[in-house]
């Protein structure tokens, strides 16, 4: 009956899911069937610092990196309280969506961990265009189909609902040029094969 019990237990425990960010064409986060969007988060520096760390190598953003993006106007007194206050608000919308997300300090960095990980669609588009312009010195069939696939993973430019926002622009260009980039060298890999892939 123990073994049983314990065999029963374990079929009880859900298997660990890795947090996706869409980012690209809008914003919007899943973790299993959960999502959470923009309009569920109502506090806006909450939801420009976890876009910040989305795109953040790793995930990970300084303290004080934190503080000059978000609030450059603000002394560093207000400006860590605010922190604070945008901490707690947002932790409680990741509870929401899955309890087992963490969102805190290692030291003086601030990083959001959820059980399995996280994957972005930014990340996914551009690890597929380096891989497919890493072919242009041995053009053939499989580049253009490597090419086609990185080109359809752009689904629209980088969080086009922030606009000309400070923090996201620079990103937003340069995405968009590595866009513009796929294009042609798609282009030029078909004139190269006299070939055209619909």
């Amino acid at each position: 009956p123990r073994l049983s019990h314990q065999v029963a237990m374990k079929n009880d425990i859900q298997p660990a899911i890795k947090l996706r960010f869409i980012l690209l064409g809008g914003f919007r986060m899943q973790c299993g069937e959960q999502s959470l969007s923009d309009d569920l988060i109502h506090l806006r520096k909450a939801r420009d610092l976890l876009k910040l760390l989305a795109l953040a190598p790793n995930h990970r953003l300084h303290r004080e990196e934190v503080l000059d993006l978000l609030w450059p106007e603000h002394s560093p007194q207000q400006a860590a309280h605010n922190l604070s206050q945008t901490l707690y608000t947002l932790r409680h919308n990741l509870t929401a969506l899955d309890p087992c997300i963490r969102l805190g300090f290692d030291e003086e960095n601030l990083f959001l961990l959820p059980a399995d990980g996280i994957s972005t669609d930014v990340e996914d588009f551009e690890n597929a265009a380096r891989s497919a312009r890493s072919r242009a010195g041995q053009i053939n069939n499989q580049t253009i189909t490597s090419c086609l696939e990185a080109i359809r993973m752009y689904t629209g430019d980088l969080l086009p609902d922030d606009g000309p926002s400070d923090l996201f622009y620079q990103r937003r260009e340069q995405l968009c040029q590595l866009y513009v980039d796929l294009l042609l060298f798609f282009a030029h890999a078909n004139l190269e094969l006299n070939s055209f892939t619909p």
